[in-house]
């Protein structure tokens, strides 16, 4: 069996958070609205991308993980300061960070509790994003997310969960929106039994009279300690 570090190794860039992922612009556009300060750190910053992308940017940015051979290269290839970290105990002041980014972190930790709570000790604005559990009417048709493809997440989260999380760990929510939005039409065609042919006349006639119900992998949360 495989250790978490070997696993995240192996699998990082299948799942997007490996040495060779890039970060799309809109994905880095989702976050730095929200970001206050100057002072920032990415809880769980794998090869160090984000961390790169904000030092760039102008920000005093520091990115910890757990798993030595992404601090390694992040040290060598990536702008920005880097240390191998706890994410439930690190070795930073109280309020040291204007923002903590918690981005796809929560749900690989057993204890996403702990990690929230020194998260919220370190900082004074959190961002979250997390994996955001399948609609029930999707995984009636036998559809989930792609996220469940990874082994080493824990839990997937729904508002009313990251909700109490943040609740318990002593954080005030201050928003909470779903992001990563499925394309709607890719979805029904696969929800929808008929040959190929009929099901685009029928998903093209149906879109032109009905409202798009919109699907999301992830949900954001902005939090800020009680």
């Amino acid at each position: 069996m495989l250790k978490p570090a070997d696993y995240y190794k192996n699998n990082s860039n299948k799942f997007g958070w490996g040495t060779d992922t890039k970060i799309p612009d809109y994905k880095i556009n989702e976050i730095i609205p929200y970001i206050s300060g100057k002072k920032i750190i990415d809880i769980g910053c794998g090869p160090g991308h984000l961390v790169d992308i904000l030092s760039k940017k102008g920000f005093d940015s520091f990115g910890i993980d757990s798993v030595p051979s992404f601090i390694d290269y992040a040290k060598k290839n990536k702008k920005g300061n880097f240390q191998i970290g706890d994410a439930n105990k690190t070795n930073f002041k109280s309020k040291e960070f204007d923002t903590v980014i918690l981005k796809s972190v929560l749900e690989h930790l057993k204890d996403d509790q702990s990690t929230l709570k020194e998260a919220l000790r370190i900082g004074k604005k959190i961002i979250v994003i997390v994996p955001q559990k399948t609609s029930s009417k999707l995984k009636k048709r036998g559809l989930i997310y792609s996220h469940y493809q990874d082994k080493s997440h824990l839990r997937n989260y729904s508002k009313r969960s990251l909700t109490k999380l943040i609740n318990i760990s002593g954080g005030k929510l201050i928003k909470l929106i779903s992001i990563e939005p499925l394309p709607i039409k890719s979805i029904f065609f696969e929800l929808f039994t008929a040959p190929k042919f009929l099901k685009r006349i029928i998903i093209k006639i149906f879109f032109l009279f009905f409202k798009q119900k919109k699907y999301y992998l992830e949900l954001l949360a902005i939090i800020k300690p009680c």
